[in-house]
């Protein structure tokens, strides 16, 4: 007579066996615990820190220059041209005497001022190339040099984006770089550091501290 052969489930040296049955209840007894046992620590109720709201806002911190350049001379707006079509510059540094003398040129090798304008037309900004553009096309000139930068800020990682980030839920706008940067001196005091805002514990938040959200 041949032996009848069983089946053993092989375990591991050593591990408990725990029979499948009992796995209910041991669950069913640790939910118990968490909703009726002790509370052994309770969550630090810590308000979300104060700021000064006054500090939120979504405006540029500089106001770039309109396309073309318009300035108030004798209570009429004048354009660039309105003077440069009539006196010559006979330097190409910004040390006229009589309108351009408070602009320091720190930006960088750009230590000319056709660097950056038509020299033609003031009224336009030039490519290295001396292709004459808009003002509102500033960014295209930013690009040629600031390579690394301008990618950046195309992806919505460098500089600031103002309204929707979702396209599909509305107008998305990015601020030029104008906006932020003095082009004469980039590192300007416009640039200096912003003190960020504290975060909220959003862990710790109450429903009043909610209610003032």
């Amino acid at each position: 007579m041949s032996e009848k052969k069983t089946h053993q489930i092989p375990t591991e040296a050593g591990a408990p066996w725990v029979p499948g049955w009992a796995i209910g209840p041991f669950l069913f007894g640790l939910a118990a615990w968490f909703l009726w046992g002790p509370n052994l620590e309770s969550l630090p109720a810590a308000p979300t820190p104060s700021f000064d709201r006054s500090l939120l806002s979504n405006a540029p911190r500089r106001t770039a220059m309109e396309d073309p350049p318009t300035i108030d001379l004798a209570g009429s707006p004048a354009t660039c041209m309105h003077c440069h079509k009539d006196f010559l510059s006979r330097s190409d540094k910004p040390r006229t005497l009589l309108r351009h003398g408070e602009i320091k040129l720190k930006h960088g090798p750009n230590v000319k001022c056709s660097t950056c304008h038509a020299w033609k037309d003031r009224n336009k900004l030039a490519l290295l190339d001396e292709t004459a553009i808009n003002f509102a096309d500033v960014v295209s000139q930013c690009a040629q040099c600031h390579v690394k930068v301008h990618r950046d800020w195309s992806r919505g990682i460098h500089g600031r984006t103002n309204d929707y980030w979702d396209a599909s839920q509305g107008t998305r706008r990015r601020l030029i770089c104008t906006q932020c940067h003095n082009p004469h001196t980039p590192r300007s005091p416009a640039m200096s550091p912003i003190k960020p805002l504290p975060g909220p514990n959003t862990l710790r938040m109450h429903p009043e501290e909610e209610s003032h959200k």
